[in-house]
């Protein structure tokens, strides 16, 4: 009872404009150790990260902005390179998270003369405070580089209402659907299963015991579900078929990055109800099709219920999120371009180039490192 009082205070207050800044102001008036970090990350036996080209070469990742010394160390000074990075989690984290990039930016360009940073950010927000230092950055929301061809409307019977693909860590509020019915749910991999996992998952079990967890071949209801087992995990082609199954997609943290499950949901044709958050996934919900509501299960099931009932064709909600995602991927283009042309100006990033560079995200998730890099580049 407690808990779920403490809950409801904390949704409602993070629904509050500049909780978020509130927060962070005060845990940064006690914790300076999360400043102070700037070492690198030497222990990571994978990395996430895209070689797009050789010569020069250019690397698509998102690695902590520490971690690229590693990266540069392998490459070696006398190579140009040029490091394209995104940012998986939203960069209002903490108060001095843009700071200590800006800190680790300049310590890394002093170093490494010849090779350099340069920023993709996924809110307007973020844009303005990059802007302020002068350094290399653009909007290019990660977003916008989910293949459309893999994310797509399916002719299928509508099992569910809801489809709600996120990990099972309490940040997710999986609570928040427990007016709801007809839910399917997908979990991907969690890196740390602990006592704090587990008991999410059991409260869950008690709170939305109508859920379905879909990494199944047949669906097995959360009741029976052991995080602890070792469930299968979905490429992106299933990923789409699961979400097709579902007449609305939901997501409802209030904090984290620009979410890859809210676009995959719109290519899929699916409307989507998320919370009001902070992260960068607003930029691709539209009104005429999306609604953006207050942290309580009520709000939630109204707008999933008025989404259901607006009966909007899956295909206008596809071609319009594309429309949107289209001036993202030109800019990353004349960037690669404007990149290429440095080293030879008759060297451009064409359409037909782009379309042989182009991979799903344009990242490479948990390469082996360094062995596969180092192979990579060569």
């Amino acid at each position: 009872m407690l808990d779920n009082i403490i809950s409801q205070i904390k949704d409602n207050f993070f629904d509050i404009p500049c909780s978020h800044k509130a927060k962070n102001f005060f845990i940064d008036l006690i914790d300076h150790s999360y400043v102070n970090s700037f070492k690198p990350n030497y222990q990571r036996t994978h990395r996430n990260y895209y070689v797009i080209n050789k010569n020069p070469l250019i690397i698509h990742t998102t690695e902590d902005i520490n971690d690229i010394m590693i990266f540069s160390k392998l490459i070696g000074n006398n190579r140009k390179a040029y490091f394209i990075l995104s940012f998986w989690w939203t960069l209002f984290d903490r108060v001095n998270t843009i700071k200590r990039i800006i800190y680790s930016y300049n310590r890394h360009q002093k170093i490494y003369t010849n090779h350099k940073i340069i920023f993709l950010l996924n809110d307007i927000h973020e844009l303005k405070e990059f802007k302020k230092y002068s350094i290399p950055c653009f909007f290019i929301h990660q977003n916008s580089f989910v293949d459309k061809n893999i994310f797509k409307p399916i002719n299928t019977n509508k099992r569910y209402d809801i489809i709600y693909n996120s990990r099972l860590h309490p940040m997710k509020r999986h609570y928040l659907l427990r007016e709801c019915e007809s839910l399917a749910l997908i979990t991907p991999y969690l890196l740390k299963i602990d006592h704090k996992i587990i008991s999410y998952l059991n409260v869950l079990k008690k709170i939305i015991p109508n859920a379905d967890i879909l990494n199944y071949d047949n669906p097995k209801s959360i009741t029976d579900f052991d995080v602890r087992d070792n469930f299968p995990q979905l490429d992106p082609l299933r990923v789409n078929k699961i979400n097709n199954l579902a007449k609305v997609g939901v997501i409802l943290s209030a904090k984290e990055g620009a979410s890859y499950a809210t676009i995959e949901y719109l290519l899929s044709g699916l409307p989507v109800v998320s919370t009001i958050n902070i992260g960068g996934r607003n930029h691709f919900l539209d009104k005429r099709f999306c609604r953006i509501v207050r942290s309580n299960p009520k709000s939630i099931k109204t707008a999933v219920k008025d989404l259901i009932e607006s009966n909007i064709p899956s295909q206008f909600i596809r071609s319009e999120t594309i429309k949107k995602m289209i001036p993202h991927l030109n800019r990353m283009r004349l960037l690669i371009s404007n990149i290429l042309m440095k080293y030879n100006k008759k060297q451009v990033c064409t359409k037909t180039e782009w379309e042989n560079i182009y991979i799903n995200k344009m990242i490479k998730t948990s390469e082996k490192f360094p062995e596969y890099f180092l192979n990579e580049i060569i």
